[in-house]
């Protein structure tokens, strides 16, 4: 069976009922695109954000790299300070022998 093509004033290629078919769906296809506009919104603010609670992170973790290079050097200060002592009190002992040693 032949299709039938019914000439219109604007486009002469467009078929009647792809005219109502767009009619009648053509509102709920503008709302969809709206709500396609609006997530795609939604998600450049949300990737923006994201992004800068990335490099949040990254500062605090690098922050916290460096409290953690901060507490093993204070623990290194903290055996050298001994090491340190205990030759200090090796120094004193040999100086109070070396004194004896000169008094007599």
């Amino acid at each position: 069976m032949p299709e039938f093509r019914f000439r219109t004033a604007q486009r002469p290629d467009i078929h009647p009922l792809e005219l109502v078919v767009q009619s009648v769906v053509g509102d709920s296809l503008e709302v969809l695109s709206t709500h396609l506009q609006t997530v795609h919104e939604s998600q450049v603010v949300l990737i923006a954000r994201i992004k800068a609670i990335d490099e949040k992170v990254k500062r605090w973790q690098s922050q916290a790299e460096i409290d953690t290079d901060v507490k093993a050097m204070e623990e290194r200060l903290s055996l050298v300070k001994k090491r340190l002592m205990v030759l200090l009190d090796r120094l004193d002992v040999i100086e109070a022998r070396v004194k004896r040693q000169m008094v007599t």
